[in-house]
């Protein structure tokens, strides 16, 4: 009986560790579009946004309406005399049917973490809210203050909720927003 009550509480601590480290940004929006067209303004928006490279595109599945993307956000700080680098993955998956799309960001996590002068590693910082800084560094192990790590997050979440309203900007545009192509005269057939 005394494993199974262990057993609960490890799994507990370990849900909300895991839940303290997970930004998520979701939407979920109507549109007038059919999937394939859903599906290749979605491309459109992946390479305005990261680049065309394969290697960040996890799943593409026309069929199905569902592309993942792997990406990372890196932020460098100034303090002192060092310059602070700090690299952020996440992955966003777009579902994608008739007339319908969800955007999803989530699994945020820091990747690595160093001061550039020669690369020193520091502590890595996940992802927080405001009021729950962590430790972010040690006598061993230099890092920034609590107050630079506060400012950094902020951009970081702003950056991320950037990405998803500007898929839902993007695809939501109305056809008037689209170039049309103009004739040059009165009487040519589109």
């Amino acid at each position: 009986m005394k494993r199974f009550y262990l057993f609960i509480l490890m799994s507990l601590l370990f849900h909300f560790a895991q839940a303290q480290k997970n930004f998520k940004w979701e939407r979920v929006d109507s549109t007038g579009k059919k999937l394939g067209e859903l599906y290749t303004d979605t491309k459109k928006f992946i390479a305005d946004t990261w680049g065309t490279s394969d290697k960040i595109i996890q799943k593409d599945d026309k069929e199905a309406g569902v592309i993942a993307v792997n990406y990372s956000i890196v932020r460098k700080l100034n303090y002192l005399t060092d310059e602070y680098v700090y690299s952020y993955q996440y992955t966003v998956t777009f579902k994608l049917k008739d007339n319908q799309f969800k955007c999803t960001l989530d699994h945020v996590f820091c990747e690595f973490a160093y001061i550039t002068n020669g690369k020193t590693p520091i502590v890595k910082i996940e992802p927080f809210d405001e009021d729950k800084c962590p430790e972010t560094g040690t006598a061993k192990s230099p890092g920034l203050p609590k107050v630079k790590a506060i400012q950094m997050m902020k951009f970081i979440k702003q950056e991320l909720q950037g990405v998803v309203d500007s898929y839902g900007q993007s695809i939501n545009k109305k056809i008037d927003d689209k170039p049309v192509k103009k004739k040059r005269y009165a009487d040519e057939e589109e």
